[in-house]
């Protein structure tokens, strides 16, 4: 059985009315190594996560423009820029959405795509 991205998608309740409220963070997970990683915290991160990055999204929910959360965002949001800290928190009380193969191969060329000139 193939392996199935999910976006998992965490709206953090402590964004100040300053910040954009409708902000979302995400990260791509693999479904099945997410699972057994909510189960056992032992399983690394690096197996369940699809790229060790954090995103944030401009709406709430699993839409919308997405980017790669900074430092001072996720300081905001998180109370600390340490991505693996953030990235555990995500996981841990976002909410899972399916994502279509074709998306994912779409968000990875749009990345590769705005790399190079």
């Amino acid at each position: 059985m193939p392996n199935q991205t999910v976006k998992v998608v965490y709206q953090h309740e402590h964004i100040s009315a300053t910040e954009h409220s409708d902000s979302a963070f995400f990260a791509y997970a693999d479904k099945g190594i997410l699972s057994k990683w909510r189960g056992d915290k032992t399983v690394p991160l690096v197996e369940v996560l699809e790229s060790f990055q954090v995103y944030q999204s401009d709406t709430k929910g699993a839409s919308g423009m997405q980017n790669v959360a900074s430092k001072a965002e996720m300081k905001n949001a998180f109370g600390s820029e340490d991505l693996t800290s953030v990235l555990q928190e995500i996981l841990s009380k976002g909410k899972e959405h399916a994502m279509p193969r074709d998306a994912r191969k779409q968000k990875q060329g749009n990345s590769s795509h705005n790399s190079t000139r």
